[in-house]
This record gives C-alpha cells, structure tokens and sequence, in this order.
C-alpha cells in the first residue's frame, strides 16, 4: 500500500481527531486545521496528497477554501475532497464546480473513508499522468 501526506481542514477538532487517527493507522502521514486562514500557508508548503475540507466552517466555509486552492499551484497535483454533514445534491454540485474531486458525507466510517480516500487520491495521481 502507498502511504499518502494528507491534510485535513476541519473546524470541529472532534472530527480532525478522528480522520486523523483513521489516516495514520491506514500507514498514512495526516496533518490538520482547525481554520482555512491557517491551512493554507501550511498546505502550500507542505503540497499534501490530498486535502479533506469541511463544508461549514466559520471563518471560511469549504467551498471559498477550495476555490482558493485550486487557484494556488502548490495544491493543483492534490486530491481535494470535501467532507460534510450535508447530503443535498446542491451542495455536492457545488463542491464540484469549486473544484472538489470528490464528495464524502458524515457520518463517516473507517474502512470506507480510509478506502475512498486512497480510492480519491489514486484516482488524482492516474488522471495527472
């Protein structure tokens, strides 16, 4: 298996946790925040995988945070996967158009979030070849 840099934009620490714990027993190596505003200096730097973004946050929601990622060259080779409570199909179409590669919803659980997560990544890399 291929172990994968992922970084998580969550603003419920609860949730970070977890996707976090999930990812690192999955062999992969798993950073997180808690704001957009201070991801996105760590994630330029650091050009993660991929980057799983929260929908609904505070300060930025998730849509305006992919959008600015996307803009950015150091996340253009990242998977960006939007995760969220909300299961109406707007949002998704939505997180499409912002440029999300795919679209998990909460409640998550383990092996099919650790699967679709490598499954989203993989998916990146083949279609960036």
């Amino acid at each position: 298996m291929t172990a994968y840099n992922i970084f998580i934009v969550d603003d419920d620490p609860h949730m970070c946790a977890i996707m976090t714990a999930w990812l690192v027993d999955a062999g992969h190596t798993v950073e997180s925040d808690t704001a957009g505003s201070t991801a996105l200096p760590r994630i330029a730097v650091l050009e993660p995988d991929a980057i799983l973004v929260d929908l609904m946050m505070a300060e930025v929601d998730g849509l305006e945070m992919i959008s600015e990622l996307r803009s950015k060259a150091s996340s253009a080779n990242s998977a960006i996967i939007m995760v969220t409570a909300r299961t109406d199909d707007m949002w998704f179409n939505r997180a499409k158009e912002a440029g999300a590669d795919d679209y998990l919803t909460k409640p998550l659980e383990q092996t099919s979030f650790v699967e679709k997560i490598q499954a989203a990544i993989a998916a990146k890399l083949a279609r960036d070849e």
